[in-house]
């Protein structure tokens, strides 16, 4: 995978320190991350800084944002290529602490759709409760 300032510049985007510091918490994080986490994380950048450049990234295909049922959209690292739809994969979502996770393992096929219409991105989430809450859970 290129750099965050080669993959930003491919897309003739300018690669600034606040692009860096976003797209290096996205690629490191272990689950998706809400424009919250962002601003939590990133003590150092307002809160409109990191919501403009999470929608410049979405527009150029370098994240996806994930609907998981909270309410509240998540973003993750997109490692498709330009000419494929943003989501393809599932997700996996705990009912218990949250957390959102890409399951870049489970591609999901290409839909059928009517003549004429074009896909975006197709996601699925699939809910349950993560490895730590499910044994907390059992532990009880």
């Amino acid at each position: 995978m290129p750099s965050p300032k080669k993959r930003l510049e491919q897309l003739d985007i300018r690669f600034t320190p606040v692009r860096e510091l976003i797209y290096n918490e996205l690629e490191h994080a272990d689950i998706a991350l809400s424009l919250t986490d962002l601003e939590t994380r990133l003590e150092t950048v307002d809160k409109s800084s990191i919501s403009r450049n999470l929608h410049l990234f979405m527009e150029a295909g370098i994240i996806h944002q994930i609907q998981d049922g909270s309410g509240i959209a998540k973003y993750a690292i997109s490692y498709n290529s330009p000419d494929e739809p943003a989501e393809t994969h599932a997700h996996f979502t705990c009912r218990s602490c949250g957390e959102t996770i890409c399951l870049e393992a489970h591609p999901l096929p290409p839909q059928p759709l009517p003549e004429g219409h074009v896909a975006e991105g197709y996601s699925l989430v699939i809910k349950g409760l993560c490895g730590d809450c499910a044994r907390k859970r059992h532990a009880h």
